[in-house]
């Protein structure tokens, strides 16, 4: 069952993206809009894994093949798209795109968390809320140690690693997180998202560095603070809300094609202003494009996705019940 403030988190965090990437490029490297909002566009890997876990906690069937048909449709799409808008351009090779380039690497990374999600979930049910927290703690501090991430096809051990540390977060979340009250959750949460904003400015001021990894462990709390107040507004269930969630992973996944075209023909428009109205005019007109187009595909990619996967079941099931036919009939003889 869908949350709308958790939707609208979703949706956030996939604007929080485009951000994340508009933000970065040379022509603009760093401005004082992106160093003050750096902690926001950090968070959206951590915070959509977060979801999954929190989300999937009760769910005990394995949804792996409905998000490896999700993943089939998008990619099919995504090679779709890029080959149009490349049209024009006679240095693309088609090759390039088929590992889907670096903003894909969530998702194939997320392939074996869905697979194993059940298993998670069993894990946590089983283990105090100590046990469970120390087992979290043990697995990132493996994956600090022993691993990185990959951004790029086929993903590392190191990408389910993190992932599946994340799920499992969200998942110690929707256990244990009542064991402490709202008010001191909250006050804790705001406190800690002020802190790590001065800490980039006054960083920033200092050394001219910005630090917008998404995977420090300080991005992780930032992270489980963030989910911590949208989980608990007061915002009632709203279909608007609802589709806007959806939008989250196409947003995630086609955004920087449409940017890199904005980029070449908007950019030298208006390249002679300040910096900050640069990017602020690149992410408008980004997320409104993005926008539209996400607006279009969501419901056809959602359907093609959805009676795949009934179409799967119906032609696994039709093969169990065949098989048991045969093993009745054989026992007979």
């Amino acid at each position: 069952m869908r949350k709308s403030s958790i939707e609208i988190l979703r949706f956030l965090c996939a604007l929080a993206v485009v951000f994340f990437h508009v933000g970065g490029i040379k022509e603009l490297w760093p401005t004082w809009l992106y160093v003050v909002f750096a902690p926001i566009a950090e968070v959206p890997i951590p915070v959509f894994i977060i979801i999954t876990g929190y989300m999937s906690f009760n769910n005990t069937k394995n949804r792996g093949v409905y998000y490896i048909i999700t993943c089939l449709y998008y990619y099919l799409l995504f090679l779709g798209v890029e080959t149009l808008l490349n049209i024009d351009n006679n240095s693309f090779e088609f090759k390039s795109i088929l590992k889907g380039g670096s903003r894909w690497w969530y998702l194939w990374s997320m392939i074996p968390v869905y697979i194993l999600g059940p298993i998670f979930n069993i894990i946590s049910k089983s283990l105090t809320k100590r046990q469970l927290l120390f087992f979290i703690v043990v697995l990132f501090i493996i994956f600090y140690s022993l691993s990185r991430i990959k951004y790029d096809f086929p993903p590392s051990a190191g990408n389910v690693l993190y992932l599946s540390c994340g799920y499992f977060v969200g998942t110690w979340l929707k256990k244990h997180e009542n064991d402490v009250s709202l008010k001191i959750r909250l006050n804790c949460s705001y406190a800690y998202i002020l802190l790590m904003t001065l800490c980039e400015i006054i960083i920033f001021a200092i050394t001219n560095y910005v630090d917008d990894s998404p995977v420090g462990p300080h991005v992780l709390v930032l992270a489980i603070a963030i989910f911590t107040i949208f989980n608990n507004l007061n915002i009632k269930n709203k279909k608007i809300y609802n589709f806007l969630g959806m939008l989250a992973l196409p947003i995630y996944l086609f955004h920087y094609s449409f940017f890199e075209k904005l980029l070449k023909y908007l950019y030298p428009l208006i390249s002679n202003l300040n910096s900050n109205l640069i990017l602020l005019i690149l992410l408008l007109s980004t997320s409104l494009v993005i926008f539209i187009f996400c607006a279009i595909i969501i419901y056809p990619m959602n359907y093609a996705t959805k009676y795949t996967n009934k179409l799967m079941l119906l032609i696994y099931f039709k093969i169990i019940n065949k098989n048991k036919a045969i093993k009745a009939i054989d026992q007979k003889k």
